[in-house]
């Protein structure tokens, strides 16, 4: 996450906000992490859930493209397409059809498998926003001026 400072009004603001922090971390660490959860968990989980599903969707929209909206006919029809059908006979047509239903089903596992590895991935990704623009500032990219004070050299 990238912070830009527009003024020296606001780097001379970070900086004490940054004293600050570190000072109040010290005694206070784990409250402020504590109701970022409860804000995002439980008063707007509705609307954190909805953010999080539409991430995810996003994210296997970009990784499997036609394969979230193929049916299971458009699929075996497609796979059938590759081969010379007019050449086997009823038994390898009908062997065909059970593979790619098969492969069919093992698509579907597998997107239903990676919805739930990236909805736990999303989730973090969420935590890890808050967390660190919460708890640990020191970790954020401030630039001013167009250099950067603070955080990773790009």
């Amino acid at each position: 996450m990238r912070i830009i400072l527009e003024s020296g009004l606001e780097r001379y603001a970070w900086q004490v906000m940054m004293e600050a922090h570190r000072k109040w971390e010290k005694n206070h660490g784990d409250t402020l992490r504590d109701a970022m959860g409860w804000s995002f968990d439980i008063l707007n989980k509705e609307d954190t859930d909805e953010a999080v599903k539409a991430e995810v969707e996003r994210r296997l929209e970009a990784e499997y493209a036609d394969d979230l909206t193929v049916t299971q006919s458009d699929y075996i029809r497609h796979g059938m397409s590759a081969y010379d059908v007019e050449e086997m006979d009823e038994d390898e047509r009908y062997q065909l059809h059970l593979d790619l239903t098969y492969e069919y089903g093992e698509l579907l596992g597998e997107i239903t498998d990676r919805r739930e590895e990236l909805m736990d991935t999303v989730k973090d990704k969420l935590r890890q926003v808050y967390y660190t623009f919460f708890n640990a500032p020191e970790n954020l990219t401030v630039v001013f001026n167009g250099e950067i004070i603070q955080g990773a050299k790009e």
